[in-house]
């Protein structure tokens, strides 16, 4: 309808992803979406991260099962106050809480500048709404990471926006509870060879004894793990 219009673009080439995120999903059960959200997050320890869902009654939803599981969480949704999501918002942005919860409405205006995952549980409705999700992370110059958790029902939609965007967002299989248990153990010995490293040798041997029975009575018991008595 406009005369002789100018189109003005902040991405050459029309409205793309910016490489500096990484961008892939998980194919899950519509049922077990929970349980993989809490798996993807153990597998993946994001530093920080948003969470966004399609609707309130999910972002309550996801924000309890989170912090049942004792993940630092809260959510931030169109029924709260304003005040109460302003120092939702306060918590997030400095560094306080881990994990924001939130619809794409809450979400707007959000700008947290050192946020590394964003997580989608819910596909968004529009090839548009992807990039505003996605684009919260890789800020800066600074790397980030995209998920997104794909049901059954959201393929069609996904594939849709995999299309309108001009990009291609590979499939991850779902990480199994060993490959979980076996990241996890590597950041614990992360941390305590972080911890020792100003330790001698033999400091790090006086440091280890107390703990060592302690490990040998908890190691046969522990989920999942061989008998090693």
């Amino acid at each position: 309808f406009l005369v002789d219009p100018e189109f003005i673009s902040l991405t050459e080439g029309g409205v793309r992803s910016p490489e500096e995120i990484e961008h892939y999903h998980y194919i899950v059960g519509a049922q077990e979406k929970d349980a993989m959200l809490l798996r993807v997050i153990e597998y993946e320890d994001p530093d920080s991260a948003i969470i966004f869902c399609n609707t309130r009654d999910d972002t309550r939803y996801v924000s309890g099962y989170l912090k049942r599981h004792g993940l630092d969480a809260d959510m931030i949704q169109g029924d709260m106050s304003q005040a109460a999501r302003e120092q939702v918002m306060k918590r997030i942005k400095s560094g306080d809480l881990r994990f924001l919860v939130a619809t794409d409405v809450a979400a707007r205006g959000i700008d947290i500048s050192n946020l590394s995952h964003v997580i989608g549980y819910t596909t968004p409705d529009s090839a548009e709404r992807y990039l505003h999700r996605t684009g919260r992370t890789g800020r800066a110059g600074k790397t980030g990471t995209a998920i997104s958790l794909i049901s059954g029902l959201d393929i069609g939609n996904f594939r849709f926006i995999q299309n309108a965007n001009r990009m291609t967002i590979p499939e991850r299989p779902m990480p199994t509870e060993a490959e979980v248990r076996e990241r996890v153990a590597q950041r614990y010995e992360v941390q305590i060879e972080h911890a020792e490293r100003h330790l001698t040798a033999h400091d790090r041997q006086q440091a280890a004894r107390p703990m060592l029975p302690v490990v040998d009575h908890l190691g046969p018991s522990a989920p999942g793990r061989p008998d090693l008595a």
